[in-house]
């Protein structure tokens, strides 16, 4: 699969939602998640859905592989979704 979501794209939905509450948003810290919006960018190109690559590396970054309550990332899949006008799962 070839995502059509661009890493600025992903960076800027992470740092619009703000799922991690990093509060990047109210620091003005607009770079906040763009390491992470190249490894999902990376992955999607690998074929992974936009979710599977989302939930891995915010994992990754952020829980050193653990779970986590992934609900906390629906905001920002739907940002996305809605940046394509398509719903990707």
């Amino acid at each position: 699969m070839i995502s059509r979501h661009s890493v600025e794209q992903i960076s800027q939905a992470l740092f619009e939602t703000d799922p991690m509450r990093t509060c990047c948003k109210e620091n003005d810290c607009f770079d906040e998640y763009d390491k992470v919006a190249e490894d999902v960018a990376e992955r999607l190109l690998g074929g992974e859905s936009l979710k599977q690559a989302l939930r891995a590396e915010i994992s990754e970054w952020f829980f050193d592989g653990d779970e986590f309550d992934e609900k906390r990332l629906e905001p920002t899949l739907q940002l996305l979704v809605q940046l394509l006008g398509q719903e990707e799962q």
